[in-house]
């Protein structure tokens, strides 16, 4: 248990590391792409990744997650899931090249059919990225994932930047990924070294298939739910709409997807390994949930509260249309956060077949937000994705409450309450300083003084007012994510002195 703690600590280090430089690189490319490219260019790419997203989905199975589940998988497990894997990208290279075609004539754009025969490219790779880092990820080696994930991430950004700069629009996008996908390949399968045999068993994989194929049909409808908005936007507004609309929720999703979705690996393939000890594993989520909204709230009140000065200085005049839909899609981000921790526990107890109604309840929810928002516009849109984040939240803790786990809510409502706190104490101060200081600073909202003013304050009494009510209400969660910190800064200390 106390090598498990320390491994957990030590991927979570790194886990933040990287998803912290991995979003401060989105974030820097992301601002030379806006001023290069139309937001119609975004929109068609996006409108691809819709489906070659799910395809993806399609492709791993779930078959990473068994693995990481499984207590020993021998080596038959692993051939079979390989070649199974393997099996199903070939099958998604043939319907893309079926549907490319028909896809671009829905949409309206002849750039469609080739950046979606281009990004197809990336799926017989994914069978290598998925065994040779669960090989990592079931070592615990979160350190290496890191890296290879960082390095990836530069090569990727430097090819998308080249290929903008010499005019290829949207293109840039899929030289950009595909540069990542086959580079992380490479890494992973260098520092995890393992080759396919021809060997498959049906009888060893049963055991996979029957943990595999729940996680996929969630997988699945969680990627449809994260996609078909961008289907049903694209066509019903626009490729134009669309590119602004991706421009906001990317933004709002920006400290999940680079903070919470690596956390989440983690977690899970910590959770997996103590699934007999409940009451391990529920301490264990309170200190990570507790962690991680500490980490993920003030970035979420900086995009509330500073969205028009953000988007406009940063992306330019033509990208302002985002700042409201990012704005009311943040505020749903808060409540992401906790359903994706939570589904983290609820996935590694073996509860994803209950998991699965609330992903359906979560796909029509979709839907509908989408279908009914965009008659108000995009801020509708925005609307009804953040209504929806609320009511998934709800479901999840449920499930948790009313499952073996017994999670009591005020177990989770305890582990948050001083990222909630201190996310109160800043946006009270924020709001009520505001007119303050622009006259201080003669001054408007969107210029680079006021955003740096308005954010450092927000930032400052975040900071205080979290570690005043860990000073008065200490426990072991809070204690955990302080224990944390304090690695963080041993780290950087000790480097400077080696330096």
């Amino acid at each position: 248990m106390a090598n498990l703690s320390l491994n957990l600590r030590s991927g979570a280090l790194w886990n933040y590391f990287q998803g912290g430089t991995r979003a401060v690189i989105q974030f820097a490319s992301g601002i030379v792409l806006a001023r290069l490219l139309d937001p119609a260019d975004f929109g068609v790419f996006f409108a691809v990744t819709a489906y070659t997203a799910l395809l993806t989905a399609q492709v791993r199975f779930g078959i990473p997650m068994a693995l990481l589940q499984a207590e020993e998988p021998t080596e038959e497990q692993w051939n079979s899931a390989f070649w199974f894997m393997e099996g199903i990208a070939i099958l998604a290279l043939v319907l893309v090249a079926a549907l490319a075609g028909t896809l671009a004539a829905f949409y309206e754009d002849s750039r469609y059919t080739y950046i979606m025969l281009l990004m197809a490219l990336a799926f017989p790779v994914q069978p290598f990225m998925a065994i040779n880092g669960t090989l990592l990820r079931r070592r615990m080696d979160f350190k290496t994932v890191s890296i290879i994930q960082i390095q990836s991430s530069l090569a990727s950004t430097a090819v998308s930047l080249i290929t903008a700069f010499a005019g290829l629009g949207p293109y840039c996008f899929v030289a950009g990924g595909l540069t990542s996908v086959f580079l992380s390949a490479a890494l992973m399968a260098r520092k995890a070294p393992w080759k396919p045999r021809l060997l498959f068993s049906y009888r060893g994989f049963r055991s996979l298939f029957d943990y595999a194929w729940k996680i996929h049909l969630n997988g699945t409808l969680d990627s449809l739910t994260h996609r078909v908005d961008n289907m049903i936007l694209g066509k019903l507004l626009g490729l134009g709409a669309l590119g602004i609309y991706m421009r906001a929720f990317s933004l709002s999703r920006l400290p999940l997807d680079n903070l919470c979705s690596p956390i989440y690996q983690l977690a899970f393939s910590a959770f997996s390994r103590i699934q007999r000890n409940l009451d391990h594993s529920v301490r264990m989520y309170r200190k990570i949930l507790c962690a991680t909204t500490t980490v993920v709230f003030p970035v979420l009140l900086a995009f509330i509260f500073l969205a028009d000065g953000l988007i406009q200085f940063i992306y330019g005049e033509k990208w302002l249309p985002a700042a409201l839909p990012l704005q009311i899609m943040a505020v749903g981000s808060f409540f992401t956060v906790i359903s994706m921790m939570t589904a983290t526990l609820t996935e590694a107890q073996n509860l994803v077949g209950r998991q699965t109604p609330i992903e359906v309840g979560n796909l029509l929810m979709t839907i509908a937000a989408v279908t009914l928002g965009a008659q108000w516009g995009l801020a509708g849109v925005a609307a009804g994705i953040a209504i929806k984040a609320v009511l998934v939240q709800f479901l999840i803790l449920r499930l948790a409450k009313h499952s073996h786990i017994e999670i009591p809510l005020r177990a989770v409502f305890t582990a948050v309450l001083p990222a909630i706190t201190a996310s109160l104490a800043a946006a009270i101060t924020v709001q009520l300083t505001s007119p303050w200081l622009q006259r201080l600073l003669d001054s408007d909202p969107r210029r680079l003084d006021y955003i740096f003013t308005a954010g450092s304050l927000l930032l400052l009494v975040y900071g205080v007012t979290w570690f005043a009510f860990y000073r008065l209400r200490p426990d072991e969660a809070q204690e955990a994510s302080v224990q944390l910190m304090k690695d963080i800064a041993t780290r950087i200390t000790s480097k400077r002195r080696k330096a």
